[in-house]
């Protein structure tokens, strides 16, 4: 979760004191809309505006509707000492400033975590975040990944909690996917394996139309990602190195024995895919 924190507020217009701050229902403190970032402070009779960076802007003036609320700038403004932002409960849950006080909203949930958009939902966990910027890998790994067999995904090695699980092989950098080779062991605290000299790059291509499709590796080397729907809630993505053969009938050939592969599991739930399963071939 993104923390922010109020010193972090830097721009700021600073308002000529407003007769209704005589009014003890706008005490000083910090106040906010929701979780836009957006925050008004009133001290020692002086308003201040963050986030503003013309300072030429005259605001209209706040006016009082309960104890700790006002109505300004065509919005509803609540003290609170805290950023709302990290009061947010779950995915995509948000609090809004009413005439009544706080609200908790439960905002729209994104296409990419429509059931049919799995495809879609994948590139974006892959990479991290959205389009809109928003923090997805950590947001939609389920509370405990299970470690399975490759083959027979029944067949659970181990569980980690979500707070430990960073060994998730595929990665996306200035539009590179990459598998990690050398994230092959079993440890009991699995380690993230940034910065290893050791991997496969890979470029995107979803313009694919079917269920599979292919990234290509520099120097004409492949990845296949093959996505298999299990249920209507629940789809498996296999990833195996492949090589292009440029001949009569051109072809993909399966890499050697030693080529990164393996597969991951998503479930839809909470409104939304989360990662729930981490299937490997022991030894790779």
């Amino acid at each position: 979760m993104r923390l922010r924190s109020i010193a972090s507020l830097l721009v700021v217009a600073v308002i000529s004191p407003r007769p209704s701050l005589a009014s003890n229902l706008l005490q000083d403190g910090y106040y906010w809309t929701g979780t836009s970032g957006e925050m008004i402070e009133i001290q020692n009779d002086r308003i201040i505006v963050s986030d503003r960076p013309d300072g030429s802007l005259t605001p209209s003036e706040p006016q009082p509707i309960n104890e700790g609320i006002f109505f300004y700038d065509d919005r509803y403004w609540c003290r609170s000492d805290i950023d709302p932002y990290n009061a947010q409960l779950e995915d995509y849950e948000t609090v809004e400033c009413t005439a009544k006080g706080w609200v908790s909203v439960k905002a729209k949930q994104p296409k990419h975590c429509e059931p049919s958009a799995y495809q879609e939902f994948f590139v974006n966990f892959v990479r991290g975040y959205d389009d809109q910027k928003n923090e997805i890998r950590n947001t939609y790994t389920g509370s405990e990944v299970k470690i399975a067999n490759y083959a027979q995904p029944d067949r659970v090695f181990f569980s980690i909690n979500k707070k430990l699980y960073q060994a998730f092989r595929l990665g996306l950098n200035q539009g590179w996917i990459y598998v990690d080779r050398m994230n092959r062991s079993f440890i009991d605290q699995e380690q993230t394996l940034n910065n290893q000299p050791n991997r496969m790059r890979l470029r995107l291509d979803v313009s694919f139309p079917d269920k599979s499709f292919v990234t290509r590796l520099k120097a004409r080397e492949f990845v296949r990602l093959a996505f298999r729907e299990i249920s209507d809630r629940k789809f498996r993505v296999d990833y195996y190195a492949a090589t292009y053969r440029n001949v009569e009938g051109a072809a993909w050939v399966e890499a050697d024995e030693q080529s990164a592969a393996g597969a991951y599991v998503f479930e839809h739930h909470n409104g939304c895919w989360h990662l729930t399963q981490d299937l490997r071939i022991l030894g790779r």
